[in-house]
């Protein structure tokens, strides 16, 4: 896990972690609603991709409990988490049909992160 995230001008640890919190249930909403069935979920492998914003680089770290690149360190690009690593955050994410339920598959899931616009994607797969 990444250490706590230090206050930033106007944004106190408290009013991050909320918005943390606000921003991994909207993600998670988002996730399950694009998760509708076709052919390609009987094999796994029906894409999804979530596409966000943050009012704060603190709250998009402490979301997710990534690395935040300290000094003059380049901030990344691209990250992967596992399946059950999103889920730690998010929850369980799942969507519900007709006779089972749809859940995130492959074992991972792509974050890239664009620092200057402070907007984020996750994209992987779900199926049965």
């Amino acid at each position: 896990m990444a250490p706590a995230p230090q206050a930033a001008a106007g944004w106190s640890d408290e009013k991050i972690k909320a918005a943390a919190e606000r921003t991994r249930d909207i993600c998670s909403a988002g996730i399950r609603k694009q998760m509708k069935w076709q052919p390609s979920c009987k094999k796994g492998s029906a894409k999804w991709a979530y596409e966000g914003s943050v009012a704060h680089p603190d709250v998009f770290y402490t979301a997710f409990a990534l690395e935040k690149p300290e000094g003059k360190k380049k901030a990344w690009k691209l990250k992967t988490l596992t399946v059950s690593e999103l889920e730690n955050f998010t929850g369980p994410i799942e969507a519900s049909i007709r006779y089972g339920s749809l859940q995130l598959t492959g074992g991972t899931v792509r974050v890239n992160w664009n620092a200057d616009d402070l907007t984020y994607k996750l994209a992987g797969s779900y199926g049965l």
